[in-house]
């Protein structure tokens, strides 16, 4: 059911609510998809950008976070999207079902 590129890799995410600030809303996002309770000590800002969806057209801007620990499958538990994986740069690059938006962020980041 997801509004866009259905079955394709892509990160966890998704849009600020309100007035949320994008931290607060990447907070809020890793709890709801991931069950993971962070704190703004636990993540940091990698990268933020100017987006046009290739799908609807909309102009937004993107805000990318890593987590300052690593993360483990224990640490985690999926309650959004179909699965996950930890993957290398070089292996996104070959997905074929993977957004734009992942793809661009790993070659331009990563």
């Amino acid at each position: 059911n997801a509004p866009s590129e259905p079955l394709g890799w892509s990160f966890f995410g998704g849009l600020a609510e309100g007035d949320e600030s994008p931290l607060e809303a990447v907070l809020r996002e890793v709890k709801e998809e991931l069950e993971m309770d962070l704190s703004g000590e636990d993540v940091r800002l990698l990268a933020e950008r100017h987006w046009i969806s290739p799908n609807s057209g909309e102009e937004k801007m993107v805000y990318f976070f890593e987590g300052v620990a690593p993360i483990t499958w224990r640490d985690i538990c999926i309650r959004e999207g179909a699965g996950a994986a930890f993957l290398k740069k070089e292996e996104v690059a070959r997905l074929l079902n993977a957004s734009l938006l992942a793809k661009t962020f790993v070659q331009d980041f990563c």
